[in-house]
C-alpha cells in the first residue's frame, strides 16, 4: 500500500509539471488488447444517421460533434472546418502533400495521388515523382465517436485516418486506419495503430499496432470505420462491429482529425505507374462526443485560464445573473423564469446564476438549521429548466448581510440570531463560533445530498459579495466552507464573490480570495456607478469592464476570471441605471459581454439587471451575437495573448492564439453618455485600416473573417502588409483570423 501511494504521489507530481497543461500518460503501457480474429458477424442495421452505427440506439448518449462533421455536399472544401493540406508537414518523402489533390465532388471528399512534380515541391528534402494529398481539421479533439465512410486507394499508397498532435511536451497518435489497398498482402488489412513518440517521461517512440483481415479487398467499396476514445479505453469497429480495444494509458491530449494518402515504401512499396492516379475518397465524417448535458464544467486541463467539459468540449460561459423570478404566484413566477431561460438559450447563452437563499427558493426560512424539502422543489423546477435548455446554473448559498437592520431588508436574516433560535449572538459570532460553522456545513451537507453529483450545476458559490457582510472573520471561514465544498461536490466548481470593485480598498480583499487554494475561479463584481470613488467606474463600459479582467490577472493569471456580475446603477447602487430604458440597442450590455472576454476572461461578463433591463428591452440577441462571434473556436487549445492594438479611432482589444486572432474593435466616439445620455445616434467608422503588426508576426496574405455583431454579418477580407481595411460599421466589429 504505501508503494502504491508514493507511486501515485509522484504521478500527480508529474502532472502537474506538465508545462502545457494537457492530460498526459498513464504510468504503464497497454497490454496488446483485443483484436478480432476471422469473420466480421453480423452487422448492425443504420436506422439513423443521428448516432454512430455501432450505437443505433444511442444507448451511450452521444451528441453530435458538428465542427469536425462533413457530409461534403458542397462543391469545394469548407475552409472553416479543414486544411487542404498538413500545415506542419509536407508529407511523406518521396510523396509531396499538393492542395491541388484535394477535391469534392458527387458529394465525397477525394484524396488522390499521381505520379507527377509540381514547382513547389522541395526536391531538396527528398520529395520527387510522386503528389498525394492531406486534409486535417483546424479544431483539436479530446474522445469522442468518430466515423467515416471511405473507399482506400487502390494501389501501394497507404489511405489513412488518424488524429495527432505534437507540442514541445506531448506528441501522440491514434491511427483508425492505414490501408494499403493495392499492396500485395495488404488488400484484406485493416491496420490499427496508436502511437507514443513523446511525453514528459518517455522520449523514445512506441506504438501498438493490431490487425484484422477482411474478408474482402477494402479498396473494392465503401466501409464505414469508427473509432471510440474515451478515457478509459480506445476501440476501434469495421461497419459497426468492434474489430479492436486497448486501455486507454496515453491518449489524453486534444488532437487533430486528419486523412491523407501517403507513400509508404518501406511498408507497402512504392505505387506501380499503372496503379495512378489513384483516388482515396472518403464519403463523410462524423463524429460525436458524450452528451453536453452528462458532462460536468471543470477548468480545462489544458489551458487552466479556461474552463472545458470532462467530455473535452470547451465550454465559455455565455450568460448572466437570473437570481430570482417575479410573479403573484409559484406557477406564474416558474413560467417567468422558463421564459427567460428559453429566450436565452435560444439565443445560445448557456448560464444563469441562482440565489439559493432568496426569498423564492430559501429553504432555511422559519427556522435556522431547518431546510424545508418542498420549497427546494422550486429549485428542482428551475434546475429542470435549465437542463431542457442545456443551460448551467450558478448556486449561490447565502446573500444576506445582517439580522435586524432596517435599510436593505431583502438582506436581513434574523432567524439566525440567538433571539430566534439561531446559533449567532452577532455577526462576528456567525463566522467565528464553531456552533453557527456546524450548522452552515450541515447546510451544506443538506443541499449535498439532495443536489450532489448534478452536471447542470455550473459552480458552488458560498456567498454573494462576502465582504458587503458587517462581521469579522469571513476570509477564515471562507477558506473553511470552500474545503468543506471540495469534500462535498467533487465535480463541481467551487467559488467566493466580493463586493463590486468601485474603489481601492478592495484590491487586497480580491487579492486575497482570488488566491485561494479552493477557490477555482476568480469572480469579480463591477458596476457603471457615477457614485462610485474609481473613477475609472464611471466611464465607458468596457474600459470598466476589461480592467476588472486586468486587475485580476495582475495577481492570479492561472485562474479562469469571470466578470460576474455588471450592469449600470444610479449612484452608489440606490436603483437600476434610469437610462436603461433609452438603451433599446443594448449597448451597455454589449460591452459587458464582449469586453472581459476580449481582455482574457473565461467567458462572457454577466449582467445583474436580467429583468429591469435585458428583458425589459428583449435584448437577448446579445449573447447570440457574442457566440457568432467566437463560433469554432477552442480558447483552451489557442493559449490565447490578451493584447491591445493600437488605433487612434477604435479601442481594440485582442486574443492572439496559437491558429486564430480574435479583435473585438470598440469605437472610442460612442459610449453610454453620447448616444444615452446626449442621445446621439451612433456615428459611422468608415474605411478604418488597423495594423496587425502589433500580434507579433507576419500575417500578409491571411484571409480575414469580419462580423458585423449589430447587423449579425459576416464578410470577407484578407490580410496586406499586416494591415486589414474594415468595412463600414457602427459601435463595434470582430476580426477573426485563423492561420
Amino acid at each position: 500500500m504505501k508503494k502504491k501511494n508514493i507511486l501515485q504521489i509522484c504521478f500527480c507530481f508529474l502532472l502537474a509539471i506538465a508545462a502545457c497543461g494537457d492530460s498526459l500518460a498513464g504510468e504503464g503501457r497497454p497490454g496488446k488488447g483485443w483484436v478480432k480474429t476471422g469473420q466480421l458477424g453480423a452487422a448492425p442495421r443504420r436506422v439513423t444517421e443521428d448516432y454512430p452505427l455501432s450505437d443505433q440506439a444511442n444507448e451511450r448518449n452521444w451528441a453530435k460533434h458538428e465542427v469536425m462533421s462533413d457530409e461534403f455536399s458542397g462543391a469545394e472544401i469548407d475552409g472553416d472546418k479543414w486544411w487542404p493540406r498538413n500545415p506542419r508537414w509536407l508529407g511523406r518523402q518521396p510523396a509531396y502533400f499538393y492542395p491541388g489533390n484535394v477535391t469534392v465532388s458527387d458529394g465525397k471528399l477525394h484524396l488522390a495521388m499521381k505520379k507527377q512534380q509540381v514547382p513547389e515541391m522541395p526536391k531538396d528534402k527528398g520529395y520527387h515523382t510522386y503528389t498525394s494529398a492531406a486534409v486535417q481539421s483546424k479544431t483539436k479533439v479530446k474522445y469522442g465517436y468518430f466515423e467515416a465512410k471511405c473507399r482506400p486507394m487502390k494501389s501501394h499508397g497507404s489511405s489513412s485516418f488518424w488524429f495527432y498532435n505534437s507540442t514541445p511536451e506531448l506528441w501522440t497518435e491514434i491511427d483508425v486506419f492505414e490501408i494499403g489497398g493495392g499492396a500485395p498482402g495488404f488488400e484484406k488489412k485493416y491496420n490499427m495503430n496508436v502511437h507514443v513518440f513523446k511525453t514528459p517521461t518517455e522520449k523514445e517512440h512506441w506504438s501498438r499496432h493490431g490487425a484484422w483481415v477482411a474478408p474482402s479487398n477494402l479498396a473494392d467499396d465503401y466501409h464505414t470505420y469508427g473509432l471510440e476514445w474515451d478515457s478509459d479505453e480506445i476501440k476501434w469497429y469495421f461497419d459497426g462491429v468492434l474489430v479492436r480495444s486497448i486501455e486507454n494509458t496515453h491518449w489524453h491530449q486534444p488532437l487533430t482529425l486528419n486523412f491523407d494518402s501517403e507513400t509508404m515504401p518501406e511498408w507497402f512499396g512504392l505505387p506501380k505507374d499503372s496503379d495512378l492516379p489513384s483516388v482515396y475518397s472518403i464519403e463523410y465524417v462524423r463524429a460525436w462526443k458524450k452528451s453536453d448535458s452528462a458532462s460536468f464544467v471543470q477548468v480545462s486541463p489544458r489551458d487552466e485560464r479556461y474552463f472545458e467539459l470532462s467530455n473535452g468540449t470547451p465550454h465559455v460561459p455565455i450568460g448572466l445573473n437570473m437570481i430570482a423570478p417575479w410573479g403573484r404566484d409559484e406557477k406564474e413566477a416558474l413560467a417567468t423564469m422558463e421564459r427567460w431561460i428559453k429566450a436565452l438559450s435560444e439565443n445560445r447563452g448557456n448560464y444563469i446564476r441562482l440565489w439559493l437563499s432568496h426569498n423564492f427558493f430559501d429553504v432555511e426560512h422559519e427556522r435556522s438549521g431547518q431546510y424545508d424539502s418542498e420549497k427546494a422543489k422550486r429549485i428542482d423546477a428551475v434546475l429542470d429548466m435549465a437542463r431542457r435548455h442545456n443551460v448551467r446554473v450558478k448556486m449561490t448559498v447565502e446573500h444576506f448581510r445582517h439580522f435586524f437592520r432596517d435599510t436593505q431588508s431583502w438582506a436581513a436574516k434574523p432567524i439566525h440570531h440567538v433571539s430566534r433560535g439561531g446559533p449567532a449572538e452577532d455577526i462576528d459570532d456567525f463566522f467565528k463560533g464553531q456552533e453557527s460553522r456546524e450548522q452552515f456545513k450541515k447546510k451544506l451537507r443538506w443541499y449535498a445530498d439532495r443536489y450532489g453529483d448534478d452536471p447542470v450545476i455550473f459552480a458552488w458559490e458560498l456567498w454573494n459579495e462576502m465582504d458587503t457582510v458587517r462581521g469579522k472573520g469571513y476570509m477564515e471561514w471562507t477558506e473553511e466552507m470552500l474545503a468543506e465544498l471540495k469534500e462535498l461536490f467533487p465535480n463541481n466548481l467551487l467559488t467566493q464573490s466580493l463586493g463590486s470593485f468601485d474603489n481601492a480598498s478592495k484590491r487586497q480583499r480580491y487579492r486575497r480570495v482570488s488566491l485561494m487554494k479552493d477557490n477555482d475561479f476568480a469572480n469579480v463584481h463591477r458596476y457603471l456607478d457615477l457614485g462610485a470613488s474609481l473613477e475609472i467606474c464611471k466611464g465607458p463600459v468596457d474600459v470598466l469592464a476589461a480592467d476588472a479582467i486586468r486587475e485580476l490577472q495582475n495577481f492570479e493569471p492561472t485562474k479562469p476570471i469571470i466578470l460576474a456580475e455588471s450592469g449600470a446603477v444610479e449612484p452608489g447602487h440606490t436603483g437600476p441605471f434610469k437610462l436603461y430604458k433609452a438603451d433599446k440597442a443594448g449597448i451597455i450590455l454589449h460591452d459587458i459581454i464582449f469586453a472581459p472576454f476580449f481582455a482574457g476572461a473565461a467567458g462572457t461578463g454577466q449582467n445583474w439587471h436580467w429583468d429591469h433591463y435585458v428583458a425589459a428591452n428583449n435584448l437577448w440577441f446579445q449573447f447570440d451575437r457574442f457566440a457568432e462571434a467566437i463560433k469554432g473556436v477552442d480558447p483552451p487549445a489557442e493559449a490565447f495573448e490578451p493584447i491591445q492594438i493600437a488605433h487612434p479611432r477604435l479601442r481594440i482589444y485582442a486574443l492572439k492564439g496559437r491558429h486564430t486572432l480574435l479583435a473585438w474593435c470598440r469605437d472610442k466616439q460612442n459610449t453610454w453618455e453620447t448616444e444615452l445620455a446626449q442621445s446621439e445616434p451612433p456615428a459611422m467608422v468608415a474605411d478604418a485600416v488597423i495594423s496587425v503588426t502589433d500580434a507579433g508576426r507576419d500575417f500578409d496574405g491571411v484571409a480575414v473573417g469580419l462580423y458585423d455583431p449589430w447587423s449579425n454579418r459576416w464578410t470577407r477580407g484578407r490580410v496586406e502588409g499586416n494591415r486589414i481595411t474594415l468595412p463600414h460599421f457602427t459601435r463595434s466589429l470582430v476580426v477573426k483570423m485563423r492561420y
